[in-house]
């Protein structure tokens, strides 16, 4: 399982910071879904851009499944990856 890298730096580590601070991301939004397919979507700290994401997340329609597209930061190893593994996030710890 991979753990969360920047917990803590980027976004909250303990769950109950983490969910305050998403609920601010998404207060006074309307939440209206879109029939798209795909999304750009910024991934700076939550202090940045966190409502500009929720506004993203918020258009999106309810599905099964997302395909996350993300840069490799540090360049090291290949520029393409692809995971099948579970990803642990601070919302479980």
């Amino acid at each position: 399982m991979r753990q969360p890298a920047v917990a803590g730096q980027f976004y909250p580590l303990h769950p109950e910071y983490l969910k305050k601070e998403l609920k601010r991301c998404f207060e006074g939004m309307e939440i209206r879904e879109r029939n798209i397919l795909g999304a750009v979507c910024p991934h700076a700290g939550y202090v940045y851009s966190g409502k500009v994401a929720a506004n993203v997340y918020a258009a999106l329609p309810k599905a099964d499944t997302y395909v996350l597209f993300g840069p490799n930061h540090t360049g090291y190893g290949s520029p393409i990856s692809v995971s099948r593994d579970t990803w642990k996030t601070p919302w479980e710890l």
